[in-house]
């Protein structure tokens, strides 16, 4: 869920176990809600592995996925809503990034990993799949950051192990940074 000053944006989620894929937006204003996207399959599959497509290619065919506890920030200067990570099914995590461009209404791949990662490690070079984490965005610098979260195998099998890191991510396709050294485990 991610909350700016007039809107709520809600994606995806989990019902039982059942993983969605659909984006919504609530106005504060009119006390609205409005389907901005279905997600692939979303009547039949609502756990549809994503849609990566081409890397920093907005089109109707990209679609995160069906995804639960992801972090989602939207860019002031843009008005574009970035989703990082979530849980799916079996609690595994994706640490891919997706922008939704509120003006054509499509999804777009801007980096990290297009597979569930199964494992956390100290010598990545972007975020890597998590969950339940926190993130916003700074927007004189125009960094997606993220912070900490539950990872599989920082500290054993168990894929609710929490990490203690930060990220930055540029606005623009450019590698990830790691700030800090953090606390893994």
């Amino acid at each position: 869920m991610c909350v700016c000053v007039r809107v709520l944006f809600r994606a995806g989620g989990r019902v039982e176990s059942r993983y969605y894929s659909d984006l919504w937006r609530y106005s504060r204003l009119s006390n609205t809600w409005l389907q901005l996207s279905a997600g692939a399959a979303a009547a039949q599959d609502p756990a549809a592995a994503p849609a990566h497509g081409a890397l920093g290619t907005p089109s109707a065919s990209v679609h995160p996925g069906g995804r639960a506890h992801a972090c989602g920030v939207v860019d002031p200067a843009t008005g574009v809503l970035y989703l990082h990570g979530g849980e799916v099914g079996s609690g595994a995590r994706r640490g891919d990034i997706f922008a939704f461009h509120p003006d054509s209404g499509q999804w777009e791949w801007r980096g990290g990993s297009n597979y569930v990662d199964e494992q956390y490690t100290t010598s990545r070079t972007s975020p890597g799949g998590r969950s339940h984490h926190a993130c916003w965005f700074h927007p004189d610098q125009g960094l997606l950051l993220v912070h900490s979260g539950r990872a599989v195998g920082v500290g054993g099998p168990s894929p609710d192990d929490p990490i203690d890191d930060f990220w930055s991510v540029p606005r623009k396709r450019r590698q990830a940074q790691r700030d800090g050294t953090g606390r893994d485990g």
